[in-house]
């Protein structure tokens, strides 16, 4: 107790303007060769730097057990190591050159630092840097994905200049107010209103499928008749119409049957005939061919992959085309591009009379064809009235001519309309040409999916089933 006091006596004073230093003792003590142990500061005391009278006294500005442990760099940095002790030295605000004489500070205020002194932020410390570790690094960048590619169309292309050449004049809805989807059981109200047709008449027959019931309006839409049931047995989502002159099919899509009403001499439709239930997986889009006595009808199914062909006649199935499931061989695992995904609907194709001896859309001589939407694959794809595939119109995307789900299918003339539901981003109404060069694009009216497509003389029907309503258009041109 008494020698801890005499060493005490004989610590030097703090300097005047210098800090304290801390040291964290290691599990060893550093023994330097020839001199004694440096002994250990008095429990309490913040002061480090007591020297025995065995050790060399320290540098003047560096803390005692600091030296060897400081190595001086350009710009005036100090670099600590330390391999076997954890030490925290705080260096003088003001360090001065070896062997200058102190200075004297006449002023309590803190002194303006020297160049030399050490900085406290980060911002200094980059400023006092040397040149070299300023140097740029190059940073390689990850590849961008095809995706991002394409949405940033990083390529340059061709600004596409597209003028309508095809003209619809909107008259208005047909089971709602124009923005108020009104649904419905009524007569004259639609619950997800389908696919549609007209008669000679112009009499207007729709399907609305969750109601379970198919209406019949007047050209202005006035409700006419409902039809619920065929022979006893109530329809069930009826989707696909075909009408030619006395002739009626509908689509039983829930029941998986076609259905063959014959109107009589009052006027109205009776039931004669009926395919078996369940023969079909929700038959959807029809499709009438005239051909005299062996008139056809296309029926389309969708959870089949298939367009089945029956006679319009007894309803006898003749064959199947579009549902290949066997890999090509050419084409490695990938189906045959004839292989339908999830079609819809279906029309057919009749070339001019005064063009039979004229080239043909897709090459060869003009013949009859039949589109079909394949909606999963985003295209229409074309075959002959044999099943044979011809061609596919159209691809993936939103710009003219390429389509987003494609659902609704009718030809009038020269002129393919076609109702796209638009998988969420809003439906569209394209008119193109039978080679696919695109006419016109609108958007759905309330922006909803847009299904079924129907024209009869110079009007064009469209319905969309978020509004459960009918849209009504004017073909002009």
């Amino acid at each position: 107790m008494g020698e801890e006091e005499a060493d005490g006596a004989d610590e030097p004073s703090t300097p005047k303007g210098k800090l304290k230093a801390k040291k964290k003792v290691g599990k060893k003590e550093k023994k330097s060769k020839g001199s004694a142990t440096t002994p250990k500061a008095k429990k309490g005391s913040s002061e480090l730097g007591e020297a025995s009278p065995e050790t060399t006294p320290p540098k003047k500005g560096v803390p005692s057990g600091a030296e060897g442990m400081i190595s001086r760099r350009p710009g005036g940095l100090n670099h600590f190591f330390d391999d076997d002790e954890e030490e925290e030295v705080e260096l003088p605000d003001e360090p001065e050159a070896a062997g200058s004489p102190a200075r004297k500070v006449s002023s309590p205020s803190p002194a303006t630092p020297e160049p030399e002194a050490i900085p406290r932020t980060w911002g200094s410390l980059k400023e006092r840097l040397p040149p070299a570790s300023m140097a740029p690094v190059e940073v390689k960048r990850r590849p961008a994905s095809r995706l991002v590619r394409a949405l940033t169309r990083s390529r340059k292309a061709e600004p596409l200049i597209f003028e309508p050449r095809a003209k619809l004049a909107y008259y208005g809805s047909i089971g709602g107010g124009f923005g108020t989807p009104r649904i419905g059981f009524a007569p004259g109200q639609f619950n997800t209103p389908t696919w549609m047709a007209t008669q000679d008449s112009g009499t207007l027959v729709v399907s609305s499928t969750f109601a379970h019931e198919v209406q019949v309006l007047t050209p202005r839409g006035a409700p006419y008749a409902v039809i619920t049931e065929f022979m006893g047995v109530s329809l069930h989502d009826p989707q696909g119409i075909a009408i030619h002159h006395d002739q009626m099919f509908i689509a039983d899509g829930g029941n998986g049957r076609i259905l063959k009403y014959q109107r009589d001499t009052r006027g109205i439709f009776q039931p004669i005939l009926a395919t078996q239930t369940g023969l079909m997986d929700l038959p959807q889009g029809l499709a009438y061919d005239d051909a005299g006595k062996n008139s056809l009808l296309f029926v389309v199914c969708g959870r089949m992959n298939r367009v089945h062909v029956l006679d319009a006649g007894s309803l006898r199935r003749l064959f199947s085309f579009g549902g290949e499931t066997e890999p090509d061989p050419r084409a490695g695992k990938k189906l045959p591009v004839s292989c339908l995904n999830d079609p819809t609907c279906i029309a057919i194709y009749n070339p001019p009379e005064m063009a039979l001896d004229a080239p043909g859309v897709f090459g060869g001589r003009a013949r009859k064809l039949a589109y079909v939407t394949d909606t999963e694959n985003d295209r229409l794809a074309v075959f002959s009235m044999d099943g044979d595939f011809v061609a596919a119109v159209g691809r993936n995307g939103r710009m003219p001519g390429e389509f987003v789900e494609p659902l609704g299918l009718c030809i009038r003339d020269q002129q393919l309309f076609v109702a796209e539901g638009g998988r969420g981003i809003g439906g569209r109404l394209q008119v193109l040409q039978p080679d696919g060069t695109p006419l016109l694009v609108l958007p759905a009216p309330t922006g909803g999916r847009l299904v079924g497509v129907h024209w009869h003389e110079s009007r064009l029907y469209v319905s969309e089933i978020e509004a459960h309503r009918l849209h009504s258009f004017k073909i002009v041109a």
